[in-house]
Order: C-alpha cells, then sequence, then structure tokens
C-alpha cells in the first residue's frame, strides 16, 4: 500500500534482493519504523557472512525490537504457546476460540501457516516450531467449521465465563457463526419447522442464558393470564416469548418421558397440569427404510411414484425430503442423502428432477403404466 511503500522509503530501504528478506506482518513494519527513528536507518541486505562477523549489532537490534514488542503489547510466539499449554491444562483441548485474545487469534494463525508449509509456500511456521505443536498434541488439520456441537458449546461457555454474556457478535469468527447458526434454528423450531436443535441441545443453552428468557414462575402467571382470556392453553406459534417458553415445557417433559436429565421438575410439572397444559408426545420417527418400503408399495399399486399430499402426506413430505436432500447434494452441500440411500432409490427407478416425469395425461403414459400393472 501507499503508506507502506512511504515508510519503508522513510527509512531508506533498499528494494533489491527482496526475495532475500523476510517478510513482516504490518505491525512489525511499524516496530522497525520506529526502531529506525532512535536507532539510525536498518538495512536490509544484508546476508549471512555480514551477520556473523557482525553478531554485537545484530542482537542489539533483536533486543530494541523485542522491547518495542512489549511496548506495543505484541507478544512473542514462545509466550502465546506457553499459554495455549495452560489453555490444554484447563480444558483438556486446544480448539481455543477466535475471540479469545490473541491466544484465538494466534491459534488460528498456526493452521494458516501449517497449511501454507504443506503447500510449499512461505510460512512462519519453522522445524522447531513444529514439533513443538505437535509434540502437545495440536491437531493442524482440525475443520473449524465443522467442530462438534458439543466442543462449541464448550467455546460458548468459555467465551461466557471471560465475557459475562453468551452475546457473540457475528462478525467474531467461527464462533459467532455458530451461535447465529443456533439463533436460527431456535426460530425454525419455535415456528414448528424442522430444526436440528434438539430438545437436548435446546435446553443446554437455556441453561446458560442463550436465549435470554424471563423467569419461569413469571412466564406461568403469563400463561395463566394467557388462560384467562382465551379460556386455553393452546398458545400459538410466532406469539412472542410466551410460545417458545411453553415450548420448552414440551421439550422438558419429553426428555422426562426419555429418562434425560430435564430442567422441568415435578413440581413445575404439576402446577402446568393444573391450569390445564396438556403436554404434547411427539410420534416416534418412522425409519428411512420403512419409507422406502412404503414408496415401493406405492409404486406397485400406483404404477408411479408421483406421491399425492392429500392421502398420503407423510409419505409425500418423506419423497420431497429427498428430492431436496439430492439437490443440495449436487451442489455439493452437506445432507442426509448417503451414497447407499442413493443407489437404492436409484434402483427402484426415482426420480430426483419431477420435471423429468412424464404428464399423466399422455398417451404414452397411460400406455406406459397399463404394460406395467400387467407385469
Amino acid at each position: 500500500k501507499k503508506d507502506r511503500l512511504e515508510k519503508l522509503e522513510g527509512i531508506g530501504f533498499t528494494f533489491k534482493r527482496l526475495n532475500q528478506c523476510p517478510r513482516v506482518s504490518e505491525p512489525q513494519s511499524d516496530q522497525y519504523y520506529n526502531v529506525q527513528k532512535e536507532n539510525g536507518p536498518i538495512s536490509c541486505n544484508v546476508n549471512d557472512e555480514a551477520v556473523a562477523q557482525s553478531p554485537t549489532e545484530h542482537d542489539q537490534t533483536t533486543v530494541v525490537l523485542n522491547n518495542k514488542t512489549k511496548k506495543t503489547g505484541v507478544r512473542s510466539w514462545d509466550d502465546l504457546f506457553q499459554e495455549l499449554v495452560e489453555y490444554k491444562n484447563v480444558h483438556s483441548h486446544m480448539n481455543v476460540p477466535y475471540m479469545v485474545g490473541q491466544l484465538g487469534k494466534w491459534v488460528r494463525d498456526q493452521r494458516i501457516q501449517f497449511r501454507l508449509l504443506s503447500e510449499g509456500k512461505h510460512s512462519s511456521l519453522t522445524k522447531d516450531r513444529l514439533e513443538q505443536m505437535k509434540g502437545i498434541g495440536f491437531d493442524f488439520q482440525v475443520c473449524i467449521a465443522r467442530l462438534p456441537w458439543e466442543t462449541r458449546y464448550r467455546e460458548l461457555i468459555d467465551f461466557r465465563n471471560i465475557h459475562g454474556h453468551t452475546r457473540v457478535p457475528h462478525k467474531s469468527g467461527t464462533l459467532g457463526n455458530w451461535v447465529n447458526f443456533q439463533q436460527q434454528e431456535f426460530r425454525l423450531r419455535n415456528q414448528g419447522k424442522r430444526s436440528s436443535l434438539t430438545d437436548c441441545r435446546f435446553l443446554k443453552l437455556e441453561n446458560i442464558g442463550f436465549f435470554n428468557l424471563a423467569s419461569w414462575d413469571s412466564r406461568f402467571q403469563e400463561l395463566l393470564d394467557f388462560k384467562n382470556v382465551h379460556g386455553h392453553t393452546n398458545v400459538p406459534r410466532r406469539s412472542g416469548p410466551l410460545s417458545a417458553w411453553v415450548e420448552i415445557q414440551h421439550s422438558g417433559f419429553r426428555l422426562l418421558v426419555q429418562g434425560k436429565t430435564s430442567l422441568l421438575t415435578t413440581e413445575k410439572r404439576r402446577k402446568l397440569e393444573s391450569i390445564g397444559l396438556i403436554f404434547k408426545i411427539l410420534p416416534p420417527r418412522v425409519p428411512w427404510e420403512t419409507r422406502l418400503q412404503e414408496l415401493v408399495k406405492f409404486k406397485k399399486v400406483h404404477g408411479h411414484m408421483r406421491v399425492p399430499l392429500k392421502n398420503s402426506e407423510q409419505l409425500y413430505r418423506w419423497v420431497d425430503t429427498q428430492r431436496h436432500a439430492y439437490r443440495l447434494l449436487q451442489m455439493g452441500k452437506s445432507c442426509s442423502l448417503k451414497k447407499d440411500r442413493l443407489e437404492k432409490l436409484q434402483c427402484i427407478g426415482f426420480l430426483f428432477n419431477t420435471k423429468s416425469e412424464p404428464s399423466c395425461h399422455s398417451e404414452n403414459y397411460v400406455q406406459e403404466t397399463k404394460n406395467k400393472m400387467q407385469d
């Protein structure tokens, strides 16, 4: 950039033999600039022999740079490495959230430098540093965007312990993206739509104040007021915080039925039942293979797999889900349609593109269907 160029020209920097000069970051370039103001011009055209002949001057420059580093708050690689070791001893892992000070940014940078090193490009990750990182079990290949849910949850707890809240900024890296995704899934769940936010995950987040919900007693009183006005406790979805709170109670009850830990105590359950709240128990999820067999039977009876919504809603939605998953697969995105399932659907002649299906009113289709029925 223009400002960097002016700074380098201002200290008499020579651009010849640039390939032998070490790369420095912007903070480091500022340090060189400040050192020049106090100690005179700095030359980058120094070969190995010259350094060997004048170790005293080289050491003095290094000391000055180290002092400047301390004043500017930029910590050394060894200091941050030691902090990572201490972090591992406390948390039993090294997936440091990006927002946890310099350490989070430093950990991300080590993975970036490792990728550059693997590609044969210039990297600040020397052989000694690489061995030190491997010595403490650091995983360079970890995919930050696809860490397990529980790992991200622990990172969120660490963030709360440091900042006193769970409002992670959206533009703060992968943890911010994960938090934003949980909020989106919460809205889908509250609208009765498909969501990856299971009952267990939902209650874990609610337990650390993620959703910023009011106290249980105040919401209970609000539900009681709702009943007095409307004569029932069936709070409509999308009707604000009260509907979300009621959904939490249903989630807690389902966990109780499954024999899992739940925030819904016996006393709370009895209070809710006393005002007429009927807990919902979701029907068991039908296995994928069962739906496939239903589709095969439908094809044998009707000669096609265009399942109508009117009389076969559950099978219709399952078929639509398979087509949607196939579109995600074609775009290279993650989906539930694995290789074995794809092959099974292809084996029964399932058409993933509805546009390629013939019209049921065409003569060729009618004749084709008759021939299949006869077979």
